[in-house]
């Protein structure tokens, strides 16, 4: 017997159909993705795994989805088709958390 390998809390009786875990029947939807995966997944094309949010409309996005712009910013092909502008406050936010947590550790 295996477990569920969300829950691993019931006995395992299927495979997620996008990462493979074993899952059983309460964490695995009706379109054979686990629970995990659902959560996980690009909100445009419901295919591929996030790899980040679009930094203009917050949405989870995959790589085929999105466009990096520079290193901290990547936005969704939506918001660039339709011309969205970018705000960079949340990038600036992100450089000085950086910064922070970077002296913090070289302090320990």
């Amino acid at each position: 017997m295996s477990l569920c390998e969300v829950c691993y809390l019931r006995e395992a009786s299927a495979r997620c159909r996008l990462c493979g875990r074993q899952v059983c029947r309460d964490c695995l939807l009706e379109d054979g993705r686990c629970v995990v995966c659902a959560e996980t997944i690009c909100e445009l094309c419901g295919e591929r795994h996030a790899l980040a949010t679009c930094t203009v409309c917050g949405r989870r996005v995959c790589e085929m989805c999105s466009v990096q712009l520079d290193p901290v910013t990547r936005v969704c092909r939506e918001c660039l088709a339709r011309g969205a502008r970018i705000d960079k406050r949340p990038r600036r936010e992100l450089v000085l958390f950086v910064e922070r947590f970077m002296r913090e550790q070289g302090a320990r």
